[in-house]
């Protein structure tokens, strides 16, 4: 399927669900000729209002693992990105490994690794407490590996 704009989707697979307490895409799958994502995403909360007053009720999981994303791909969806500088060669790809799950007062991170769009290739694991609230964030990352890209 190719949309007027450019963008080609090869194909799109999930489970979804939209309720008042929960959101998914399980079993998700995205193909471009330029990127594959796949796994899942869970998203859980009391109610879109007690998310609304404290975002921190909200949990996720979520599991994307061994996938790639093309910059272009990227742009077609927010295009004001392609004024930062890391966003400037659209044939860029960045990868993406990564467990990701708890409440956003609570994030554990058992695997995030992560590479391209002029950024080093990098591997951590840990806890982030309080994302959303700047004055009380606090993160425990254990960095693995950094290598910087030539």
């Amino acid at each position: 399927m190719q949309e007027k704009s450019g963008f080609v989707l090869n194909s799109l697979h999930a489970n979804f669900l939209y309720a008042g307490n929960q959101a998914y895409l399980k079993d998700l799958g995205i193909q471009t000729p330029g990127s594959a994502i796949q796994r899942s995403l869970v998203v859980s909360y009391p109610s879109i209002e007690a998310v609304q007053k404290d975002p921190a009720k909200m949990t996720i999981d979520v599991d994307l693992s061994n996938s790639k994303i093309k910059v272009k791909d990227i742009l077609t969806f927010a295009p004001f990105l392609s004024k930062q500088p890391a966003f400037k060669n659209s044939n860029a790809v960045l990868l993406v490994n990564s467990r990701i799950k708890g409440s956003l007062a609570n994030l554990t991170i058992p695997v995030f690794q992560f590479s391209g769009l002029q950024t080093p290739n990098w591997i951590c694991s840990g806890t982030i407490q309080n994302p959303t609230d700047t004055k009380k964030l606090h993160a425990d990352l254990v960095i693995k590996k950094y290598q910087q890209q030539p």
